[in-house]
């Protein structure tokens, strides 16, 4: 229906243009320059344009409307997500671990996962690509050539298995089992030297990873965000913020 509507909001948008510029030589237009006809033309079209825009608009309103008053919602698009389909999506893991599952593993066990399932994009050792480097990069930050990996970067370990969990692999998202993301962080965590090949990384372990740059970001001051206590510990369950130095100190400044 709303196509037929701007179809013929346009059609008599056209018929106008020509009955008021004398485009195509339907009416005659003496003492009509090209120039002052060309802008005549380009005016109506733009009128045209609104009202085409303006009809679907009043249209789209008016569904919406009596969508709302069906009670199905303010677009009438989609539908309230159910429990069962928001379990789907997995945990969703805060800073501080809230929702970390059970299972666990270490960078040992995680190394064959990773050259299988990570190092074509990754690299070997996590710094060669070819896409984003996951190693290396520490002190780079104040620095003209700041490098942002998970062992430059990153703040809070928990975080990154949630990531992990996520959107990786690349080509299969969400297709790790528990274990496998527990060891393929403890891989990536001890390229960068921030946990030992035998250490086991797990729901009790992990919120307790110190990274290199965990003093680098500040709880977020906004009003509108909660600051539960702890909220100065960037492990805490609280929007956090980086620290960026005063330029020109810092000729990359990180970013959130």
């Amino acid at each position: 229906m709303r196509e037929r509507y701007a179809r013929a909001a346009l059609v008599d948008a056209m018929l106008l243009v020509n009955a008021r510029c004398g485009l195509g030589g339907w009416v005659p237009t003496a003492g009509w320059s090209t120039s002052m006809r060309e802008r005549c033309a380009r005016a109506a079209l733009v009128g045209a344009m609104l009202l085409v825009w303006a009809g679907a608009a009043a249209q789209t309103a008016g569904v919406a409307a009596q969508t709302t008053a069906g009670g199905s919602g303010l677009t009438g698009l989609g539908s309230p997500a159910t429990p069962e389909e928001i379990d789907a999506w997995g945990p969703i893991v805060g800073p501080a671990g809230k929702g970390l599952p059970a299972g666990g593993g270490t960078a040992g066990e995680g190394r064959s996962l990773y050259d299988r399932r990570c190092a074509a994009c990754h690299g070997a050792t996590g710094r060669e690509g070819p896409d984003d480097a996951l190693a290396g990069g520490q002190g780079s930050l104040a620095g003209g050539q700041a490098r942002k990996t998970v062992g430059s970067f990153w703040p809070i370990a928990t975080t990154l298995w949630d990531y992990v969990n996520r959107a990786m692999p690349f080509n299969q998202p969400g297709s790790l089992a528990p274990d496998e993301v527990y060891a393929v962080v403890a891989y990536v965590l001890y390229l960068n030297d921030i946990v030992g090949e035998d250490d086991r990384i797990d729901a009790g372990t992990l919120p307790q990873v110190e990274m290199p740059n965990h003093g680098g970001f500040v709880a977020d001051p906004r009003p509108d965000l909660a600051e539960p206590p702890g909220a100065a510990d960037p492990r805490s369950d609280v929007a956090v913020a980086p620290v960026v130095a005063d330029p020109p100190d810092l000729a990359v400044a990180p970013s959130a």
